[in-house]
């Protein structure tokens, strides 16, 4: 048995060669990594930013300030973008690395640098080893300036500490003592394997039919839950509910799927009914079943990595609600402030108009596109109404403006009304 697994082993080397080997070294790079605390609290307020729904912080690299990072737990590692200021680092490059995640094009082509101390509003490590990802590399972006912020901080860094998120308060928190749960908290305990974050949940599929899953929890999401289609075919699970086709974006490229209002997901005790749920095609069905910020920021979430537990905090007037793109235009802010367009879902409003991908939107009902933040898209783009939304097709300069008038779905998105 030994022999047939060393020569599988060797097989798989052979096969993949150093890319392999460097994805293992990468993992365990950060194992001896001590956080020091250099201030006397025990619980951290850590100046925060929501984007997208997606939970972001500050942080110090090298003794610079203010880069822009993304608390991702869905990710591994850590990761620098090479955004402007980053850039200016000049940071060695190391060995050569592979960033995969969800997408059905190739994997980014990254590489690993090491920073010589990242600082959390006064705790801090040194000698970090982090992936560096050029974006012009990089099937998640389509453009330089897509590149909005800095960095992503993975597993490596998060299981230091207690995470608290707050995004109506605008407020994350890390503390290094567990956390105490009250009578209104729910405790869920979650799982770490290949160091991910999962927890069982319950899915209503309608028609009385209620699975129980592992999921993984991932900040790093801006979605509310994906389920694996897969998963269902293999079950001959048919959810016979409306659906509308739209487009997401990973690490390894643009991934087209369905999208579905389930009846409810279940965690804990706690219920969230009617969830907007992406269904997702791989070729393992047990692949990106995942909870996203969407669906835990409507709580006071607590990611406890001393415990290894989720403690979800209901606000006062809590009530879970899903939004939804109704105007149909995928969006991304660039760095000059407008959006460009990377995806129009054909079952959408905009489906009828001139929109291409690469289009910028420079303006939506008459406010330009700088002075809308991503979240107020999100708002904008779940009411129905009549929007006037103006685009430019480079390398033109000329704006056209289109009036679309944007509904709901019967049996997807008026499940809230």
């Amino acid at each position: 048995m030994r022999i047939k697994i060393l020569l599988s082993f060797s097989m798989i080397l052979m096969l993949s060669g150093c890319s392999f080997l460097n994805q293992i070294r990468m993992r365990f790079a950060n194992d001896d990594l001590t956080a020091q605390w250099r201030v006397k609290e025990e619980q951290i307020a850590l100046p925060t930013r929501y984007i997208s729904n997606k939970p972001h912080v500050y942080v110090d690299i090298n003794g610079e300030e203010d880069f822009l990072f993304l608390i991702d737990s869905g990710a591994s590692i850590s990761y620098l973008m090479d955004s402007a200021k980053v850039a200016e680092m000049n940071l060695d490059r190391g060995f050569d690395l592979l960033a995969a995640g969800w997408g059905d094009g190739k994997d980014s082509i990254a590489y690993q640098v090491t920073v010589k101390q990242l600082n959390l509003s006064g705790v801090s490590f040194e000698n970090v080893s982090m992936a560096y990802l050029p974006v012009a590399k990089s099937p998640y972006f389509a453009r330089a300036d897509e590149v909005v912020i800095d960095g992503v901080l993975g597993h490596d860094i998060l299981k230091h500490f207690v995470w608290q998120f707050d995004e109506r308060l605008n407020r994350i928190k890390i503390s290094r003592t567990p956390f105490q749960a009250g009578p209104e908290d729910v405790t869920v305990e979650f799982d770490i394997s290949m160091s991910k974050l999962s927890i069982p949940v319950k899915i209503d599929l309608g028609n009385e039919r209620v699975i129980q899953h592992d999921v993984l929890i991932d900040t790093g999401s801006r979605h509310y839950f994906k389920l694996n289609q897969t998963y269902l075919d293999e079950e001959s699970i048919a959810l016979n509910l409306p659906s509308v086709e739209a487009a997401d974006f990973g690490l390894s490229g643009r991934a087209i799927h369905r999208r579905v209002t389930l009846p409810g997901l279940k965690v804990g005790s706690v219920n969230m009914p009617n969830i907007k749920t992406n269904l997702i095609e791989t070729d393992d069905a047990d692949d990106f079943w995942v909870i996203g910020s969407a669906a835990l920021n409507q709580y006071i979430s607590t990611l406890d990595y001393t415990q290894n537990k989720l403690f979800l905090t209901p606000y006062p007037d809590h009530h879970f609600n899903s939004q939804y793109n109704l105007i149909g235009l995928e969006l991304r802010k660039i760095t000059s402030g407008e959006f460009v367009v990377r995806y129009v879902m054909p079952d959408m409003a905009t489906s009828d108009f001139d929109f291409k991908v690469g289009d910028l939107i420079t303006r939506l009902s008459g406010k330009p596109s700088s002075e809308i933040t991503e979240d107020e898209w999100l708002m904008l783009s779940d009411q129905p109404g009549e929007y006037e939304i103006c685009r430019v097709r480079e390398p033109t300069v000329n704006q056209q403006c289109f009036l679309v008038a944007s509904k709901h779905v019967e049996g997807y998105s008026n499940q809230k009304l």
